[in-house]
């Protein structure tokens, strides 16, 4: 019983400060321009850090935490250096932003989690349950338009599926238009390409 009162007494100070950025959150939510980015800071910034900030609550009390399920990697970050030779040479991945050493950048927002047995997934050969992050493109900067359209053969690129496992990731890239796996994707799909953990 003091053990779970301990704990309690301990989660007390996270409560209190999730409650706030959810205050802060509910406010931003009102400006509908600011809706998208509270989003994405909620989900890639602030989540990440809670999550830490969990576990070393979580260590102190003697239970060891929950180690991930091999091969998972939640949050996308850092630089990748593909496998082969890749038109977008090295991305890097910052939040919501993806940099392409070959040149310009691209904003994305989450769509959806799709996986591996849904018919456009099909060239990355993974497993029926395996899970892709399905993402909408947007240009880095409001008002331009979309860097990297020659990896598209000429056409705008507008959506990209990412598959994290463990140091390797898996990148399907597809033309603007209907999201991947609600029509036929065939047609849609720009590029594959495999990239490594620098």
């Amino acid at each position: 019983m003091t053990h779970v009162q301990g704990t309690s007494q301990r989660m007390k100070p996270l409560a209190g400060g999730l409650a706030l950025l959810c205050l802060v959150l509910l406010f931003l939510a009102f400006d509908e321009g600011q809706a998208r980015s509270a989003y994405e800071a909620l989900r890639y910034q602030a989540w990440p850090a809670v999550q830490g900030l969990a576990a070393r609550l979580t260590d102190r009390t003697g239970t060891p935490p929950v180690a991930p399920a091999a091969g998972t990697n939640p949050v996308i970050f850092g630089r990748f250096a593909p496998r082969g030779d890749a038109p977008t040479g090295e991305l890097t991945f910052e939040g919501a932003s993806i940099r392409l050493e070959s040149g310009g950048a691209w904003r994305t927002e989450p769509h959806r989690i799709a996986y591996g047995r849904e018919g456009f997934a099909a060239p990355l050969n993974r497993r029926p349950e395996d899970q892709l992050e399905l993402r909408r493109l947007l240009p880095a900067q409001a008002k331009q338009p979309l860097a990297g359209a020659a990896l598209c053969g000429g056409d705008t690129p507008g959506w990209i599926a990412l598959r994290p496992h463990g140091a390797r990731l898996d990148l399907m890239l597809f033309r603007a238009g209907p999201p991947p796996g609600s029509t036929d994707s065939d047609r849609a799909l720009c590029g594959r390409w495999v990239y490594d953990r620098r």
